[in-house]
């Protein structure tokens, strides 16, 4: 107990000590004397030799009980301000109020937000802020367009377009450094399907068999694009030894059917070994001669004739 509360009892004790002394004095003065009453002996009686003598119970004595009676109590004076000080109830102080928060604060202005590891939406989204909540900004980027807020995950940054700054003074937040812009992810390159290596000529040998003639000496054959369409215009190349012709280009009008050629050798079929290639020339059709400049687009095959197979046929077929 505190010393103000024990004086408080000390009085209330010689309070009550006073006010029972003057009742207890009122009391004796107001004592009245006991009244008792003397019981008298009844007649003597002569029992008969049968009866029994009947004894009486002496009269009880009478006690006067004291008369209470309500006197008022007159306090003194320094009575009555030892009660009222017991009596008076300290009142509490009123509450302090609590000061308004100023601190600088954002929320989003109408949908969730997402927050991002750095100002600029090439940045990572490491969250999001719902409508409703709010965070304190910490920071700015140099225009101002995005907040550095902090979050339970640590510093994050927030787009001030879509949201709502309060108690902000662009002044008072500070311009934060922004971290390095994150690295585009290096694209693993595809696997490149396995391209075959291009033929060395452009154009190839599909088919090459004899036919039986024993009348004439002949290498012939067609030539088609790798659709199977003819193909016209080109040369084809016979040597053997010193010997060398071209054909008339391939599919001529009036001469050959579309992508056909034909060299005639001889008026006889004879055994011989003949070269044979497509070239690129000579630029005159009529021209039959060869020279060493004419461009060779196929590979050069070797082919057989003999008395009974006077003829050769080759088909081409161009690669690319």
């Amino acid at each position: 107990m505190t010393k103000r509360q024990w004086s408080l009892v000390v009085v209330m004790i010689l309070l009550n000590y006073i006010i029972f002394s003057q009742l207890f004095n009122r009391m004796m003065n107001s004592y009245s004397a006991v009244v008792v009453a003397t019981p008298t002996a009844g007649p003597t009686f002569t029992p008969a030799p049968t009866s029994t003598m009947a004894v009486f119970p002496p009269t009880p004595t009478v006690t006067l009980e004291p008369t209470i009676t309500n006197t008022p109590v007159i306090l003194t004076d320094e009575q009555k301000q030892a009660t009222s000080v017991a009596l008076t109830v300290e009142a509490a102080p009123p509450p302090t109020p609590t000061p308004e928060d100023r601190r600088p604060m954002v929320t989003p202005s109408q949908g969730t937000v997402n927050l991002r590891s750095g100002p600029g939406t090439n940045y990572p989204k490491v969250g999001a802020l719902p409508v409703g909540k709010s965070l304190e900004i910490t920071g700015r980027n140099n225009a101002s367009t995005w907040w550095q807020v902090s979050s339970t995950g640590g510093l994050v940054w927030i787009a001030a377009s879509v949201t709502t700054a309060s108690n902000v003074d662009n002044n008072d937040i500070p311009v934060v450094q922004a971290p390095p812009p994150p690295q585009p992810p290096t694209a693993t390159p595809a696997p490149q399907p396995t391209v075959p290596p291009q033929p060395e000529h452009q154009y190839t040998i599909v088919n090459i068999f004899g036919q039986v003639n024993e009348a004439i000496t002949q290498i012939r054959g067609n030539i088609t694009d790798a659709g199977g369409a003819p193909v016209n215009g080109l040369r084809v190349r016979v040597r053997s030894g010193s010997f060398c012709t071209v054909a008339y280009p391939s599919g001529t009008p009036g001469v050959y059917p579309a992508g056909n050629y034909d060299i005639l050798l001889d008026n006889h079929a004879k055994p011989g070994t003949w070269q044979v290639a497509i070239v690129n020339g000579p630029s005159n059709p009529n021209d039959t001669h060869c020279n060493d400049s004419l461009a060779v687009l196929s590979e050069e095959v070797s082919v057989s004739t003999n008395q009974k197979e006077g003829v050769v046929f080759i088909e081409w077929k161009k690669n690319y």
